[in-house]
C-alpha cells in the first residue's frame, strides 16, 4: 500500500520531467523543413515584388558612377553567384568574352506558378558595363526560359519593366556623351542625355531562340569537374 502511495505521489514529478525533456529537445528537420538545393540557390537573391523595374535613370547613374575613379574600383564585397547545381542555363556568350566576366545575384520575384531571378553579368575588372539576365523557373526549380533583360554599354543603355504576368517592356536608349574638354583631356566623361531608340515587349515565360542551344551545350555541374578544369576566368584578388 505504501509503495502504491509513493508511486502515485511521484507521477506528477515524472510527468514534469518528461514534458521538460520533450520541450527542450531540438527537433530534427523534416523533409518539408529542410531547404532544397533550389531554395538554397534562391536565397542568394534579394526578394522583390512585382511589378519590378530596372529604370533608365538607375542604369545611367550606375554607368556614371562606374566612369569615376572611385567607381571604377571593383567592390570586393559583392558576392559572385553560386550555382553548383547548374540551375542557370548555360550561356555560351558569357564564356566567349575576352575579359573576365562576373555573375552576381540581383533579385528574385515570384508568381503563383513561377519563380524568376535576375542576375548580372559584368565584363572587366572595373565592371562599368553589365547585362541583366532574367531566368524563369517552375516551382520545382526547372528553368523554363532565359532572356537578356537590360544592359549598359558605351553606346547604348537598355531598361526594362516587368509586370505581374511576367511580361517585360524593354526600352533601348542611345547614350549621348558630352564633348571632351580640350583644355582638360583627363576629365571624366559625362553623359549628356539619352535618346529613345527601340521598344519591345517580351513574355519572359516563353523560351527564346537560344534556350534550346544553351541547354544542349550545358556543361557538367561544378562539383563534377576535375580540379584541373575551369568554366571561366578566375577572379584575381
Amino acid at each position: 500500500m505504501k509503495k502504491t502511495i509513493l508511486l502515485l505521489a511521484a507521477l506528477p514529478a515524472i510527468g514534469l520531467l518528461v514534458a521538460f525533456s520533450m520541450h527542450t529537445r531540438t527537433p530534427h528537420p523534416t523533409t518539408e523543413q529542410a531547404d532544397t538545393p533550389f531554395k538554397t540557390f534562391l536565397k542568394q537573391f534579394k526578394p522583390a515584388t512585382l511589378p519590378y523595374s530596372i529604370s533608365a535613370k538607375s542604369l545611367q547613374q550606375h554607368l556614371a558612377d562606374a566612369m569615376t575613379e572611385k567607381g571604377s574600383k571593383r567592390d570586393k564585397k559583392i558576392g559572385r553567384l553560386q550555382d553548383p547545381e547548374g540551375f542557370i542555363p548555360f550561356n555560351r556568350m558569357e564564356m566567349m568574352s575576352r575579359v573576365p566576366t562576373y555573375r552576381e545575384p540581383e533579385v528574385q520575384l515570384a508568381t503563383a506558378d513561377h519563380h524568376l531571378v535576375i542576375y548580372t553579368v559584368s565584363r572587366g575588372f572595373s565592371r562599368p558595363y553589365k547585362s541583366y539576365v532574367a531566368v524563369v523557373f517552375d516551382k520545382q526549380g526547372n528553368a523554363l526560359s532565359s532572356h537578356h533583360l537590360a544592359e549598359t554599354s558605351y553606346d547604348y543603355l537598355t531598361a526594362a519593366t516587368i509586370d505581374a504576368n511576367l511580361q517585360a517592356t524593354v526600352q533601348t536608349y542611345r547614350i549621348n556623351w558630352k564633348k571632351e574638354d580640350e583644355e582638360n583631356p583627363d576629365a571624366e566623361r559625362q553623359i549628356a542625355g539619352l535618346t529613345p531608340e527601340t521598344s519591345k515587349t517580351i513574355d519572359l515565360t516563353t523560351p527564346n531562340e537560344g534556350d534550346d542551344d544553351n541547354r544542349k551545350f550545358k556543361p557538367n555541374k561544378k562539383v563534377d569537374l576535375p580540379e584541373t578544369e575551369s568554366l571561366g576566368a578566375v577572379e584575381q584578388h
